[in-house]
């Protein structure tokens, strides 16, 4: 029997699979920019050392923002402790977000477990410490 060169039926096989891999690499590139935002709106709980003054001003549904302008709302349920000669606000703050690999995405910031946030309102300037992220349900 006589070996054949390349014929047509090859051709199209190697151009088939060439076709599918530029796709594979295609779309793992621009996947990511291509995917939906799928914020969803999540209780941050929080830790934040108070001043006597700022006790007093403190009401559910103050509305605080981060440096660049996320809205964070104080939300009912929220408590005070005095321990240790110090004043401590705690409770949960409603925003607008979604979990990642890279922390609460919220804006244009990552926000993760632990991390100290300044916030402001009209009333009143904070320092909080975050606890947790949960979805609303």
């Amino acid at each position: 029997m006589k070996k054949r060169g390349i014929n047509a039926i090859d051709v199209l096989i190697i151009i088939t699979i060439i076709a599918c891999a530029a796709g594979i690499v295609i779309r793992a590139v621009n996947l990511p920019s291509v995917l939906p935002d799928r914020s969803s709106e999540y209780r941050v709980s929080f830790s934040a050392e108070i001043t006597e003054e700022q006790k007093e001003q403190v009401t559910s549904g103050i509305v605080f923002t981060d440096k660049n302008g996320t809205r964070f709302t104080l939300l009912e349920g929220y408590w005070i402790k005095y321990e240790d000669g110090k004043t401590t606000l705690n409770g949960e703050l409603s925003a607008v977000g979604r979990l990642t690999e890279s922390g609460f995405k919220c804006g244009e910031n990552a926000y993760f477990k632990k991390d100290a946030v300044a916030l402001s309102s009209d009333k009143m300037s904070l320092r909080v410490q975050i606890v947790d992220f949960l979805e609303n349900t």
